[in-house]
């Protein structure tokens, strides 16, 4: 099965559809709490990909990566299910292949491309003054990317 876990509409469900397209497994499942929104959109995206029914799956009760893991080990246990392919971002999904690979599972990653980054282009040497000062200053992406570091420090920390 492939599991694209929920948080990161719409590059992980892109990404899960172009491997499920590709033939890397049969069936597609969804997992975790999505915004109404986000549940329509997806319903959208689904229909315009032509995606058979039958293939996508959808469990919707879990809140965490630990609930997803447990729900689709049931699921897995229930269909006789014995790998999973698990799409999320890189720095998640050291986290969740732990989380999903209870019970003997086979769990791969499969990590989605992100959101593009806007990037300077050139070594910081050939920049003008005022932008490499400017690195000095914190920005959004940095703060952004600090808060993903330690929501998935903390993840670790509690699982112990």
């Amino acid at each position: 099965a492939l599991v694209v876990l929920s948080g990161g509409f719409p590059h992980r469900d892109l990404w899960g559809l172009a491997l499920l397209r590709s033939g890397k497994a049969p069936l597609l499942l969804f997992s975790g709490r999505s915004s109404p929104a986000t549940a329509q959109a997806r319903d959208q995206l689904l229909t315009l990909t032509a995606v058979e029914p039958s293939r996508v799956l959808f469990e919707s009760a879990s809140r965490s990566t630990v609930e997803g893991g447990r729900a689709f080990r049931a699921l897995a246990a229930a269909n006789g299910w014995r790998s999973v392919l698990l799409v999320s971002d890189a720095y998640h999904l050291a986290r969740a292949c732990r989380d999903y690979g209870m019970e003997g599972l086979r769990v791969m990653a499969a990590p989605c491309p992100g959101p593009p980054r806007a990037t300077w282009g050139g070594p910081g040497l050939t920049r003008p003054l005022d932008h490499r000062v400017l690195d000095l200053v914190p920005s959004v992406e940095g703060l952004a990317g600090t808060t993903l570091a330690v929501r998935e420090l903390l993840g670790v920390l509690l699982r112990r």
